[in-house]
């Protein structure tokens, strides 16, 4: 058999075989989706617009461009402003083999719509701080609230469940008698607080805080039961600390709830070893609060106050002017970084001990303030981040900073009255330096 003759019989046989039309096989040929997902191989039969399997199922036969180079994402829909610029830009990526124009509705991308940029009312800097939102600052951490300066629009806000304070006190609940709980807070405000210098005891009266919150007052009952009726104690502690842990897990933030915690601070149990970790967590209540941004001039003005607002400013500031001191204490004591930064405000605490509503609390806490700010400075050049090798040198700081505090104690113990009036004024004073 010649060559020719098998090439002949071959042709024959191929046209022999049934005429089954198949696309151009071109780099444009692409798979419907319906195929794709199924995995099986897209036959378009010719002069058809729908592939065979489609056909078939008498589905709609779709093809998805391809999108090389590209992952597929979110896609950000430009502003309508801009929409007008952009008409020769195809719309979709996805068409109908039909050829008729399908419109496929995008969806609205996450960050499409903002209201117009806002920034924290409380400064306008442009440090870090200065440029996360309100959602950030409220505690609303994430990347695209801390990296974004603007607020999503309302509808999409979820809203904040606010906090709502037990409606009953330790009186109302039936722990203690009322008559009982007034002896306990008298009691308090007259032999307890002074060693602290916490609250103000022409505001803060029974009536007073028991109205602005069950946790103070049940701290304050809790600490004055240890001292004068031990049989309550147990009872009123538990209390206080279960309003404590409800207090943390909502993330209720007042001047009061920082006083509070401070009392478990004061006259904690043996065995209870959360001192410092309360103390950090008061701190940073009060920092969220703004209090860190307390400036001397609030001091002088406050001509527009009558008294009560007068006095309740001064117990926000002595709140803080207490945490200062508190905070380098236990800095000293553990070794442990302090939190709050010396500021104009805390150098102030001079003439704020001297204003017209001032108690004599005031004037010994103005003495301890005054006192961790003369050694706070002497003290971190003493500390182990400073490798001084002569002895002569750690000594000439020990004789300077002992002369200077020779000189507080005289100004302060002077200060603070007759030592008749107020015997632990004087012993404080001396302890403490």
């Amino acid at each position: 058999m010649t060559e020719s003759t098998v090439n002949d019989s071959q042709e024959e046989n191929w046209q022999a075989l049934p005429a089954v039309p198949t696309r151009v096989r071109s780099i444009q040929m692409k798979a419907c989706l319906a195929c794709r997902r199924v995995k099986m191989k897209c036959r378009l039969q010719s002069g058809e617009t729908s592939c065979a399997r489609c056909a078939q199922k008498s589905i709609e036969c779709i093809v998805l461009e391809h999108r090389r180079g590209r992952k597929p994402g979110t896609r950000i829909t430009r502003k309508s402003g801009l929409e007008d610029n952009d008409k020769g830009t195809p719309k979709s990526a996805m068409a109908p083999r039909n050829g008729t124009e399908k419109q496929y509705v995008t969806q609205p991308a996450r960050f499409e719509t903002y209201s117009k940029p806002q920034f924290s009312a409380e400064t306008s800097g442009l440090q870090p701080s200065e440029l996360l939102n309100h959602e950030a600052m409220r505690g609303k951490f994430s990347m695209q609230r801390i990296l974004d300066t603007q607020l999503e629009r309302v509808e999409n806000a979820m809203p904040e469940r606010p906090f709502v304070q037990p409606t009953q006190d330790a009186i109302e609940i039936g722990l203690v008698s009322q008559s009982i709980a007034e002896h306990l807070f008298r009691s308090f405000m007259e032999i307890l607080n002074p060693y602290i210098s916490q609250l103000d005891s022409d505001l803060h009266t029974f009536s007073y805080v028991r109205q602005k919150s069950p946790f103070l007052l049940g701290s304050i009952l809790a600490v004055s039961s240890k001292m004068f009726n031990p049989s309550l104690y147990k009872r009123l502690y538990q209390y206080a600390e279960d309003l404590f842990l409800e207090t943390f897990r909502v993330g209720y933030k007042s001047t009061e709830t920082v006083q509070a915690i401070l009392m478990f601070t004061y006259w904690k149990e043996p065995e209870d070893t959360r001192s410092w970790v309360n103390l950090g967590y008061a701190i940073r209540i009060c920092m969220d609060l703004g209090w860190h941004k307390l400036n001397p001039q609030a001091i002088r003005d406050r001509s527009g106050m009558d008294e009560l607002e007068l006095r309740e400013a001064r117990n926000i500031e002595r709140t803080w002017f207490l945490l200062f001191v508190y905070d380098r204490s236990l800095s000293l004591q553990t070794g442990k970084p302090w939190m709050i930064e010396r500021s104009g405000f805390i150098e102030s605490i001079e003439h704020w001990s001297k204003e017209r509503t001032a108690t004599a609390n005031d004037t010994l806490l103005a003495a301890f303030v005054t006192l961790r700010l003369l050694t706070s400075e002497v003290f971190k050049l003493l500390g182990p981040c400073r490798h001084v090798s002569p002895f002569e040198n750690i000594k000439s700081f020990l004789t300077i900073i002992g002369n200077r505090i020779d000189e507080w104690e005289d100004k302060w113990i002077q200060a603070c009255g007759d030592g008749r009036k107020r015997p632990s004024t004087q012993q404080l004073i001396i302890l403490d330096g």
